[in-house]
């Protein structure tokens, strides 16, 4: 049964991989577009989508799991080129 919590989770991971998908294109093409950030930065939003996609695990919100995981894999990207 879809509950109300599921369905904001859709509707948040929705936004973040609509937002993550142009940002991961250009970082990917030009690496120095991610001098800028700060590591602490990157790596705290980094571990912060890990927890939510621990909580979607919890909750057994697989779909939304799927939608989570291209902007944990952006903060990703910009965690390793953001630490030199």
């Amino acid at each position: 049964m879809i509950t109300t919590l599921d369905i904001l989770f859709f509707i948040t991971n929705s936004l973040f991989l609509i937002a993550s998908y142009p940002m991961m294109r250009a970082a990917l093409k030009n690496k120095d577009s991610l001098i800028g950030f700060s590591f602490t930065g990157a790596i705290c939003t980094f571990m912060g989508m890990w927890m939510s996609i621990s909580i979607l695990i919890y909750t057994k919100s697989y779909f939304n799991i799927l939608l989570a995981l291209p902007t944990l894999a952006y903060w990703g990207i910009v965690t390793y080129y953001s630490r030199k």
